[in-house]
C-alpha cells in the first residue's frame, strides 16, 4: 500500500531507503537489511508523482548514500539535505548557482470574480419528510431543508464540516445525517431537530466513515453502514475506479445500528460494498440493502435482507445492465415491497415485483418496454432515487 519508489542501497549493504505514500503524504522509509526492521527516515517528504501525467519523467527525485553509509543525500522543499542514518536528523547543505534566465514580457489580464450568491448546480440525497411537506437534502456539502412545493432552502446548522445523506425520523421530528471533515478527522453521525431550534447532537463516539443512516420503522434505532477511516482511504487510493469495496471476499464495510439517542454501536453484519439500508412495511423486522459484487465469485450480492441481529440472510433481486452483464448501481424496494427502483448507468428503472416468488429474481434493464415488468422512468438521466412514505411517488 502506497507503493515503493526509487530504492537506494547503502554501500555497506545494510540499509535500504525507499519512498512510499502514506495517507496524502510521501516520505522515505529506512529498512535495516540485517533485521528487516523498518521506520520512517523522513516524513513527510517530497511529494511523488504516481498520479501525474508526467510520471514518465520519474516518480521521485533521486537520493544517494555517502560512501561511508552514514548519511543519505536527498532533496526536500527545493533544497539539498544530509540525513543521518539511522536517526533521521537532517542538515541543510547550502549551495548557490549562477543562472541566466531570460524572461518574456509579463502577461496581465483582469478576471472578474463573481461575488453574487452561489447557485447550487447539484443536490444530493433528497429525502421527503413523513408528512410530505418538506424535503431535506445536501448541497455544497451542507444540510438544507425547504418546503416541497414552495419556499426558500435554509440551513439547519452552522457547522463548517461536510454534511451528507440526511434521513427523517418516522415522526418527522428529527433528521439524522453523516459528516465528513477530512482525511485525518474522518466523520460522525449527528441528529438535529427538523425545526433547527437546537444544536446538532453527535451520536457516535469514534470517528470513521459513516454512510446512509436510516431510522428503523419504530424510530428507536438508526441503521447505517461504516468503514474505518484507514479502510476508506486505502480503498480510494488502491482502486482505479474509486470503489471502496474489499478485494475478493474480504469485506471492508460493516452494517450496524445505534440507539436513536446515541450510544454503543451494535454490529449487524459485514458487507461487500456500500449500500443504502431500508425497510418495507410487510416485514418491518428485516433490513434490505443492495450489495454490488466485489468480483464475479462474490456471494451474498444483489438486493439482500437480514434481521437486526444479522441472521437469516436472504437474497431477493439481482439486476444487470444491457449486454455487458454488469450489475446495477443501486436497488431500492418500495415501502409495500411490491415494486423496486433500479439505478443503472445513471438512469432510473421501475420494476413491478411478483407477490410470490421462491427464488431470487434476476432481471436485465436492457430495452425495457411498456409490456415488460421493467420500465425506464428517467428521461435525461437520474440519481438519488427514492420513494415517498406511502410508495405512490
Amino acid at each position: 500500500q502506497g507503493a515503493g519508489l526509487r530504492p537506494v542501497l547503502s554501500p555497506d549493504g545494510r540499509w535500504l531507503v525507499y519512498a512510499t505514500r502514506f495517507h496524502e503524504e510521501t516520505g522515505l522509509k529506512l529498512r535495516d537489511l540485517h533485521s528487516d526492521d523498518e521506520k520512517w527516515l523522513l516524513y513527510p517528504g517530497q511529494f511523488d508523482v504516481q498520479s501525474s501525467q508526467h510520471a514518465s519523467w520519474d516518480l521521485m527525485p533521486g537520493s544517494s548514500f555517502t560512501p561511508d553509509s552514514k548519511f543519505l543525500i536527498t532533496t526536500l522543499e527545493g533544497k539539498i539535505w544530509k540525513v543521518s542514518i539511522p536517526d533521521g536528523n537532517k542538515t541543510l547543505i547550502p549551495f548557490t548557482a549562477g543562472v541566466e534566465q531570460p524572461m518574456g514580457p509579463a502577461v496581465h489580464s483582469e478576471l472578474r470574480v463573481d461575488d453574487n450568491p452561489v447557485r447550487a448546480r447539484r443536490i444530493s440525497d433528497p429525502k421527503i419528510s413523513p408528512d410530505g411537506k418538506n424535503v431535506a437534502f445536501s448541497a455544497l456539502g451542507r444540510l438544507w431543508v425547504m418546503g416541497l412545493t414552495e419556499g426558500t432552502p435554509y440551513r439547519l446548522t452552522n457547522s463548517d464540516v461536510g454534511e451528507f445523506q440526511p434521513a427523517w425520523s418516522p415522526d418527522g421530528q428529527f433528521i439524522v445525517y453523516a459528516t465528513w471533515e477530512n482525511m485525518k478527522e474522518a466523520g460522525h453521525l449527528y441528529r438535529i431537530r427538523a425545526s433547527g431550534q437546537r444544536k446538532p447532537e453527535r451520536l457516535t463516539e469514534n470517528a470513521a466513515y459513516y454512510g446512509y443512516p436510516t431510522y428503523s420503522p419504530g424510530g428507536d434505532e438508526i441503521i447505517f453502514v461504516s468503514m474505518s477511516r484507514q479502510s476508506w482511504i486505502e480503498g480510494l487510493l488502491s482502486s482505479p475506479s474509486g470503489s471502496v469495496s474489499g478485494d475478493g471476499d474480504v469485506p471492508r464495510v460493516e452494517m450496524g445500528w445505534i440507539p436513536a439517542e446515541g450510544g454503543d454501536i451494535r454490529r449487524i453484519t459485514l458487507l461487500h460494498d456500500l449500500g443504502r439500508p431500508h425497510f418495507i412495511a410487510p416485514d418491518r423486522a428485516r433490513i434490505f440493502i443492495y450489495q454490488k459484487p466485489a468480483h464475479k465469485t462474490a456471494t451474498g450480492v444483489g438486493l439482500v435482507s437480514v434481521r437486526l441481529d444479522g441472521s437469516d440472510l436472504q437474497s431477493h433481486l439481482k439486476a444487470t445492465v444491457f449486454s455487458r452483464k454488469s450489475p446495477a448501481d443501486q436497488i431500492l424496494m418500495a415501502p409495500e415491497g411490491d415494486r423496486a427502483l433500479i439505478q443503472a448507468d445513471r438512469q432510473i428503472y421501475l420494476v413491478d415485483l411478483p407477490r410470490q416468488h421462491e427464488e431470487p429474481l434476476t432481471l436485465s434493464v436492457s430495452s425495457p418496454d411498456p409490456a415488460s415488468i421493467v420500465r425506464k422512468v428517467s428521461t435525461v438521466g437520474g440519481e438519488f432515487a427514492g420513494w415517498s412514505r406511502d410508495g405512490n411517488e
